[in-house]
C-alpha cells in the first residue's frame, strides 16, 4: 500500500510538472470511508496516504518546476456511501482546493 501511494505522489509530481505554484503547498483530497461498512479499509488508506505525505514532506516537499513544495492532505469520511463521497469530491475541490483526489479502495 505505502509504495503505491509513493509511486501515486511520483506520478502526481510527473503530471505537474508543469503547474504553477503560487502557493506553497500541494493539497491532495481523498474521500476514504472512515465510517460505516468499511471503516476497516479507510482507515488503513487513510494511515498510507499520510505515511506517504509526511515522507515527501521530510524531503522538503515535491519538486514542481524546480521548486520544492509541501504536501497536504485533506481526508473527507465518505461513511461508506456515495452520496457522500459525490459531495465530498465536490467539497475537496471547491473549498478545500485540491489540485488531485487519491484512491479509495472502492
Amino acid at each position: 500500500m505505502l509504495c503505491r501511494t509513493v509511486f501515486a505522489l511520483g506520478m502526481l509530481t510527473a503530471g505537474l510538472s508543469t503547474f504553477t505554484a503560487r502557493a506553497d503547498e500541494i493539497v491532495l483530497g481523498a474521500s476514504l470511508p472512515l465510517s460505516g461498512a468499511l471503516a476497516s479499509f479507510g482507515s488503513f488508506q487513510r494511515w498510507g496516504y499520510e505515511r506517504a505525505v509526511l515522507e515527501a514532506n521530510k524531503a522538503s516537499g515535491i519538486s514542481i518546476g524546480g521548486k520544492r513544495i509541501s504536501v497536504r492532505l485533506v481526508v473527507r469520511d465518505d461513511k461508506t456511501d456515495a452520496n457522500a463521497s459525490a459531495s465530498n469530491v465536490e467539497t475537496l475541490v471547491s473549498r478545500d482546493h485540491a489540485v488531485a483526489l487519491l484512491g479509495s479502495c472502492t
